[in-house]
Parts: C-alpha cells; sequence; structure tokens
C-alpha cells in the first residue's frame, strides 16, 4: 500500500491513470480488497492538492540542488583554475 501511495502523490501519470481507472492501476500491487476498498474512497480533491504539493516540493529540492552544484562547480574552477570540472 505504501508503495502504492507514494506513486500517486509523486508521478502525475499514474494519478491520472489511478483517476480515470482505479481498478486497473490497482493490478500491479498487490493490494488487498480492504485496501482497495479504502483507495476507492480517497478524497479526489484531496489526492490531487496533496499530489501537487509533493511534485511541487520535489522540483523546488531538485531546483536548490541544481544551483547548488552550479555554485561548487563554479567555485572549485576559480579555486583550482581549472578550465573544465
Amino acid at each position: 500500500m505504501e508503495t502504492f501511495l507514494a506513486q500517486l502523490y509523486t508521478d502525475q501519470n499514474f494519478l491520472r491513470f489511478f483517476l480515470n481507472s482505479p481498478l486497473e492501476s490497482f493490478k500491479d500491487f498487490e493490494l488487498t480488497a480492504k485496501e482497495q476498498e479504502s483507495l476507492l474512497k480517497i478524497n479526489k480533491e484531496d489526492l490531487i492538492i496533496a499530489s501537487k504539493g509533493f511534485i511541487n516540493k520535489r522540483e523546488k529540492i531538485l531546483r536548490y540542488k541544481k544551483k547548488k552544484q552550479s555554485w561548487i562547480k563554479k567555485n572549485l574552477k576559480k579555486l583550482f583554475k581549472l578550465e573544465d570540472i
């Protein structure tokens, strides 16, 4: 169930698939009937809001890491006076 939810919250294509074909989306996961029933009852609007929040947070982290790597690379070049790193 945790794997299913993680994918649901972080993968927009999978979220779309779940919203359009919830029963089909269960096929690659070993979910009990009770888990499937619970997932079918999830508030769809809240799910979309949560998913957007996780995706935005992930994108923000990736932008920060890229910016940080760029800063490190730039300063290593200055420090060691290297042409390419």
